[in-house]
């Protein structure tokens, strides 16, 4: 393969770059304001607008944002996807493994799973994780909304 349209320069160090704010690189608040842009490109419904915008201004771990982050966006290791790529190789494997009942897809282990259903209850009426509650609540609503 050639490339003949690229010149590589020797006397400049290799860097990453951040094309969305490339005079400052890379920061939360850019990030953050490029995803509040994705709703004028119609790229995304409003729940799941809404739902980002939520997830940036709940105060919550940066790991539970991230995660939440993920699962809207159908980023998790769920074992159909982890089966469909050659991680998991026996078919048999791909069952939910808290109710072994259905496929392992994100729909079904956050919105269907009865199981999953019994700790986000319990989660919802602990005292401790009252305050995450209008985080998962948007999550799970857009959740619903998304076809998979």
């Amino acid at each position: 393969m050639k490339l003949s349209c690229v010149h590589l320069r020797t006397d400049v160090a290799d860097a990453f770059c951040w094309k969305h704010e490339a005079s400052f690189g890379f920061t939360v608040r850019g990030c953050y304001l490029l995803l509040c842009s994705l709703q004028a490109c119609n790229d995304y419904d409003d729940d799941f607008i809404s739902a980002v915008q939520q997830m940036w201004k709940t105060v919550v771990p940066s790991k539970i944002s991230m995660f939440g982050g993920r699962l809207l966006q159908e980023r998790l290791p769920m074992r159909v996807e982890l089966w469909s790529r050659g991680v998991i190789r026996d078919v048999h494997q791909i069952c939910c493994v808290l109710c072994f009942d259905e496929i392992e897809t994100t729909s079904h282990l956050f919105t269907s799973c009865s199981n999953t259903r019994i700790i986000l209850d319990w989660t919802y009426n602990n005292e401790y994780y009252n305050q995450f509650n209008s985080f998962f609540v948007q999550v799970e609503i857009s959740l619903c909304s998304l076809t998979f």
